[in-house]
């Protein structure tokens, strides 16, 4: 039985050795469900995408199973509306890669001012650095078909920064991406992991901008 004994693993590794000890207790049986992408974020308190390289590690390596065409993910916060989902779905039976975007005609943002100006600014330098096309880098709210994975590698970095480096690497191996409109509102349930204090929201805030030059360089 493998146990995670060092430091210097990437947390999604400790993720996946910790799911395979579970199975190999015989926690999880054949046939069970494990935690969703997002409880297990919770459960854990790290990113969605931190989560999403472990269970992709764990599929390649034969220990779960996915079914489904389809991966999608986004805020539970309800700040995202979930009504967009079908329409998304629907797209990506024919794209490969569909995110709810703010930024583009009839899209919003109504959360407060220096959030929307922030995160403007941020899309701003992604574009700049990585190319237009797609107008809200940092969006969050996705659905890809799962062979995207097969291109894609999904980094887990941040909250927010990782889904700028999917985005700019899924165009860059020419991936189509469709960008739906929709109006992101200030969260209504739980709490900003981005910006609990403003000295977290500036050290988030270089993460990103570290990220988009990262990107850029990464192959």
């Amino acid at each position: 039985m493998s146990t995670v004994k060092s430091q210097d693993f990437f947390l999604y590794e400790k993720i996946a050795s910790s799911i395979t000890d579970l199975i190999h207790q015989g926690t999880y049986r054949s046939g069970d469900r494990i935690p969703s992408v997002r409880q297990m974020s919770k459960q854990q308190d790290v990113s969605i995408s931190t989560v999403l390289q472990a269970y992709l590690v764990l599929e390649n390596r034969g220990i779960i199973e996915a079914s489904g065409e389809l991966v999608g993910w986004m805020d539970v916060d309800l700040s995202m509306p979930a009504g967009l989902l079908s329409e998304m779905v629907r797209h990506a039976r024919e794209v490969p890669v569909v995110i709810g975007s703010r930024y583009v005609a009839g899209g919003g943002d109504d959360r407060p001012r220096f959030r929307v100006m922030t995160s403007r600014w941020v899309n701003s330098l992604a574009s700049l650095v990585l190319g237009g096309g797609v107008k809200d880098y940092d969006s969050g709210f996705i659905v890809v078909r799962r062979e995207v994975f097969d291109q894609v590698t999904l980094l887990p970095v941040g909250y927010g920064a990782y889904f700028i480096d999917f985005i700019y690497h899924c165009r860059k191996r020419g991936l189509a991406v469709l960008e739906l409109p929709y109006t992101l509102i200030d969260r209504t349930a739980g709490s900003s992991k981005s910006m609990p204090n403003l000295w977290r929201f500036l050290l988030q805030g270089l993460g990103y901008v570290l990220t988009i030059f990262q990107a850029r360089l990464r192959p």
